[in-house]
C-alpha cells in the first residue's frame, strides 16, 4: 500500500519557531531566507536545516493511515521531532508554534501518546519568545513528574 503524500505546503512553522545557529537566528523569530514560497535558500541550506526531519512530514503523525493536515504543525501549534541517543535517551522534541500550544487539542493528545514510551521535550517561548530565549521541560518515563494517570501537562485554559 502505498502511503499518502505529504508536503509542507503553506507551512513554514519551523522557519519561524525553531534556531538555526548557522544564520544565527533566534527561535520564534521569521528566518529572512523565509519567502512566501517558501525557502530562498533550500538547495542550501545550513546543516541544522537539512537534518531537521519533521515527523509530520515524514508521516509519523497519522490517523489510520490517512494525511490528517489538522496535525500540521502549523495547525496543530506544535512541531514535532524526534532525536534518537541523546544524553536525556530518545527524545522527541515538541517545539511550541505558539505560546501554550503544547496543553491544547491534538497536539495535548499526540504528546501524551508519545510520552507512554519516550521523553518529550516541551520546548515553549519565554515572554513571548521576542528574544529567542525558551523554557523546556520534560515529561514522559523517568521525568519525575508521571504519575499513574500519565504524563503532567497544564490543563487547557
Amino acid at each position: 500500500m502505498k502511503r499518502p503524500s505529504r508536503v509542507c505546503g503553506s507551512c513554514s512553522a519551523c522557519c519561524r519557531a525553531m534556531a538555526v545557529h548557522e544564520l544565527e537566528k533566534d527561535a520564534w523569530q521569521a528566518c529572512k531566507h523565509l519567502h512566501s514560497s517558501g525557502c530562498g535558500i533550500y538547495a542550501r541550506r545550513p546543516a541544522s536545516c537539512r537534518n531537521f526531519a519533521c515527523q509530520w512530514l515524514r508521516g509519523v503523525l497519522e490517523v489510520d493511515g490517512t494525511v490528517d493536515s489538522d496535525l500540521r504543525p502549523d495547525a496543530c501549534g506544535v512541531i514535532f521531532d524526534y532525536q534518537p541517543g541523546t544524553a536525556f535517551g530518545d527524545v522527541y522534541t515538541a517545539w511550541e508554534v505558539e505560546p501554550g500550544a503544547s496543553a491544547r487539542g491534538h497536539a495535548r493528545d499526540i504528546i501524551e501518546g508519545l510520552a507512554e514510551r519516550f521523553r518529550v521535550m516541551i520546548v515553549s517561548p519565554d515572554r513571548g519568545g521576542e528574544d529567542g530565549t525558551f523554557r523546556r521541560r520534560f515529561v514522559g518515563p523517568g521525568d519525575g513528574t508521571r504519575g499513574s494517570s500519565g504524563p503532567s501537562l497544564p490543563s487547557e485554559s
